[in-house]
């Protein structure tokens, strides 16, 4: 985004610019990172109407089909082998990953959770002495109608172990993981 946009005035950017900033990430065969930058540029720009900035979003009307980002569901899943070779790169390069995306990440494999789902857990949400995970159904991603239903993820004790480790991490914070929050605090 900042390469393409980045050098422009708020009131300079025309949805031109963003179509072209999005259809050079399909270019690069980054469809679902085109989709997610299409989302992140028209946030940016509503932010700008919201506080004065700029008058209108040149963003506000462009979907995934205006800019050409067609995202196709995968069914894949990692081989037992990928998911070797995964873990032993995540301790082979601990200092530079990260030791709390390292646990992020064995989470989203043992538990099958949504990334998203992660990201937003708060420590209520888990009990840890009964092996307990409920998200709330205003966190999760659903297509039904109505209210969606708080969801229940039992943890086995590879998990409680790996969230009792995050806990001390976290710091007293509200939050499992509180280094992905920032963003979304005020």
């Amino acid at each position: 985004i900042n390469p393409s946009l980045g050098k422009l005035a708020p009131a300079d950017i025309r949805p031109a610019h963003v179509i072209a900033c999005i259809e050079k990430i399909i270019a690069g065969g980054a469809p679902t990172t085109a989709n997610d930058c299409r989302r992140i540029i028209r946030q940016i720009l509503d932010y700008g109407v919201v506080t004065g900035i700029i008058e209108v979003n040149p963003a506000a009307s462009i979907r995934a089909q205006h800019a050409g980002a067609d995202e196709t569901a995968r069914t894949r899943a990692l081989s037992l082998e990928e998911i070797r070779q995964l873990l032993v790169a995540m301790e082979e390069h601990r200092p530079t990953f990260g030791r709390d995306n390292e646990l992020a990440v064995t989470l989203l494999l043992l538990l099958g959770v949504r990334k998203g789902e992660l990201i937003g857990a708060g420590w209520t949400e888990l009990d840890l002495d009964h092996g307990q995970w409920t998200i709330p159904g205003s966190r999760i991603k659903t297509r039904r109608k109505g209210k969606p239903a708080d969801f229940s993820v039992p943890l086995p004790r590879q998990a409680v172990e790996l969230f009792t480790e995050l806990k001390v991490r976290a710091a007293g914070s509200e939050w499992v993981l509180p280094a992905r929050r920032q963003g979304r605090r005020q």
